[in-house]
């Protein structure tokens, strides 16, 4: 099991928080975000591994203010996340739908 620690609530402007999570996810990536393929596979592309996914999933919690991930994480739940946010599209998607549910 692993608990999220405290969120870091990333200040962004209404309409970048997609450009502020590539941004923040390219640094750690070591590459440019206009690079970044966000349709490819985080693992088979990037070769990243299920904790740098989890940290992806958290970066965008902390740019959109919204809760993807349960907390605590089980391995179930690390399992289902890895399939479920495969790619940073998929991460953004879901961020969004989150935060316009918040919203309404």
């Amino acid at each position: 099991m692993i608990s999220r620690g405290p969120s870091r609530l990333i200040r962004t402007k209404p309409g970048e928080e997609r450009a502020t999570f590539l941004r923040e996810v390219a640094t750690i990536l070591d590459t440019d975000y206009s690079s970044l393929d966000t349709t490819a596979d985080l693992v088979e592309r990037y070769g990243v591994d299920e904790l740098e996914v989890f940290e992806y999933v958290q970066i965008a919690e902390d740019v959109w203010h919204v809760v993807l991930n349960p907390n605590p994480m089980t391995d179930a739940d690390f399992a289902e996340m890895r399939h479920r946010f495969s790619n940073l599209d998929a991460i953004i998607t879901a961020a969004e739908a989150a935060r316009t549910r918040a919203d309404a």
